[in-house]
């Protein structure tokens, strides 16, 4: 349990140094990094036990959850929370209200629901006082949010605290779209690279940002595909590794899991990425200044056998001199 300041009031110097301090975050650190140092700078102001903080849909009735980052609280509290979510007489109002900051005290707004699931719930993971405050992300029916939890059913927050949540909670918005953007762009580090398109989707397959021609990427391996979630391969295939990569007859798409979220590359599949395993490994080998001889020693095979599959790379490729490959192979690292 944390200790209690009086944070009954606060002054325009803490506001404005939290901004710097989330922009500057967004700015520096890694995406992995971001999120909990934004908790950390939020702590002393609203001092709180733990957070959830998550994106989901809300269909009237429960929420499914999409990605969630969680502060001294367990998975075990998203999982048990998600199905009887429709008990939870906070979702509508915050799903209802985006951009309004609500102080929930469990005592007083589940007064009538005693021995209710959600009611053992809150009690269980410590959710007694919460602040919880909601966005609509842009152009998507994902509703992005910020709960705070207080344990102790005495230590409530105040007005000003909720004010102050309020007031942060866009540019916290704003400030993980940008940090995530950044990442994006640090995916650019090669020519191949540069030929890519990316996007960051969560775990159920939906966009949350993309460059313009993403969409128009995966488009040329499903051409009647228009959604704003991933097509089915992709979902079924791609999402179900932290690292992975699928191969179409037209793309080739990379992804990295990097917390709740996955950061895809997308790009056609070029000449090289139509050699079969062994020639690409041998196409390397020649294109890094290894000779005939010396690859046959590395990959236990004739000299002879060698020269053979050079010949035919330079026929797949086009190419007819080493050097030629080696441009060709560099640009598609």
């Amino acid at each position: 349990m944390q200790g209690r300041p009086h944070n009954d009031a606060y002054s325009p110097d803490p506001l404005s140094s939290a901004l710097l301090h989330i922009y500057r975050a967004a700015r520096e650190l890694p995406v992995d990094k971001f999120q909990d140092a934004i908790l950390r700078q939020l702590k002393p102001l609203l001092g709180f036990d733990s957070t959830m903080w998550g994106t989901g849909i809300y269909d009237g009735e429960r929420v499914a959850v999409h990605s969630v980052h969680l502060h001294e609280q367990p998975i075990e509290m998203v999982e048990g929370w998600e199905p009887i979510s429709h008990e939870d007489v906070v979702v509508p109002v915050v799903t209802a209200h985006p951009g309004l900051t609500l102080n929930a005290h469990a005592p007083t707004v589940l007064r009538d629901m005693r021995g209710s699931a959600i009611y053992d719930h809150v009690h269980r993971f410590g959710m007694i006082n919460c602040l919880v405050t909601a966005a609509q992300s842009r152009g998507m029916p994902v509703l992005s949010w910020l709960s705070l939890f207080r344990e102790d059913p005495d230590w409530q927050f105040s007005r000003s605290e909720r004010l102050l949540l309020q007031t942060l909670y866009p540019h916290i918005v704003e400030a993980l779209t940008l940090n995530r953007l950044l990442h994006l762009d640090s995916m650019y580090t090669s020519r191949q690279a540069a030929r890519a398109a990316v996007a960051i989707v969560d775990r159920k397959g939906f966009i949350y940002n993309s460059d313009g021609g993403f969409e128009q990427t995966l488009r040329t391996e499903w051409p009647d595909w228009g959604a704003r979630i991933l097509p089915r391969p992709l979902v079924e295939h791609v999402l179900a590794h932290p690292i992975a990569q699928y191969r179409g007859n037209a793309i080739l798409v990379a992804s990295q899991r990097v917390g709740d979220l996955f950061f895809l590359k997308a790009r056609a599949l070029g000449a090289v990425d139509r050699l079969t395993k062994r020639e690409k490994e041998i196409a390397e080998r020649f294109a890094q200044g290894l000779s005939h001889k010396e690859i046959a020693k590395v990959l236990d095979i004739a000299p002879a056998t060698v020269r053979n599959y050079i010949q035919t790379i330079y026929g797949k490729l086009g190419v007819r001199d080493k050097a030629a490959l080696a441009s060709l192979m560099a640009k598609s690292e």
